[in-house]
C-alpha cells in the first residue's frame, strides 16, 4: 500500500488474508479506487457486508471475462491483468464451479497482483510447475504478493509446506 497516496484520515477499508492486505476497490473511469471507510458508512454497510458485496461483485465481473488457459500440468486465469489475484476469495469458484474438474482438491500460487495459477492437488508435477512460476515471478516480477503454494480443503486455504 506504500506506493499509493492515501488519506490517513479516511483510509481504505483492509482485509487480510494469509498476511496479504485485501483492499476493496471502486471501478471508476479513471481507473480504480479504494473503498475507504467513509464510504462504507455512507453505503451503510459493515465491512463484513462490503467483504461479501465485493466477492460477489468479483464473481458477477468473471462471468465472461475470466479465461483458464491449461499450460503443462497447471491452469492460469486469466481476466486483463487486474484482479486474477483476486479469485482465490471467490469461494464458489473453488468449491463449486471447478470442483468437478479437480476432485482432488487444488493447489494454487497468486505470486503477484496478476497472477493465479492452479493444479490437481494430488499433482506432483503441477506443484513443482507452481514453485516454479512463483520462483520466476518472484526473481524480477512486480507488485507481487505471496511466494506460497496453497490447498483447498473442506472449503479452507491452508499453506502447503
Amino acid at each position: 500500500m506504500a506506493d499509493y497516496d492515501l488519506d490517513p484520515d479516511n483510509p481504505p477499508i483492509q482485509g487480510e488474508w494469509f498476511g496479504l492486505t485485501v483492499v476493496y476497490v471502486w471501478n471508476d473511469p479513471n481507473g480504480f479506487s479504494f473503498v475507504s471507510v467513509e464510504d462504507a458508512a455512507e453505503l451503510g454497510v459493515s465491512e463484513v457486508q462490503l467483504r461479501e458485496m465485493s466477492v460477489n461483485d468479483l464473481g458477477l465481473h468473471a462471468h465472461g471475462n475470466l479465461q483458464f488457459e491449461p499450460r503443462g500440468a497447471i491452469v492460469g486465469a486469466f481476466m486483463g491483468g487486474d484482479f486474477e489475484a483476486s479469485f482465490v476469495l471467490l469461494d464458489r469458484l473453488w468449491d463449486e464451479m471447478l470442483r468437478d474438474r479437480f476432485p482432488n482438491g487444488y493447489a494454487v500460487a497468486v505470486p503477484a497482483n496478476d497472477m493465479l495459477a492452479f493444479c490437481d492437488a494430488s499433482s506432483a508435477e503441477g506443484v513443482k510447475e507452481l514453485r516454479e512460476v512463483v520462483s520466476r515471478t518472484f526473481d524480477g516480477g512486480e507488485d507481487l504478493l505471496i511466494p506460497s503454494i496453497f490447498s483447498r480443503v473442506g472449503g479452507k486455504w491452508f499453506v502447503v509446506p
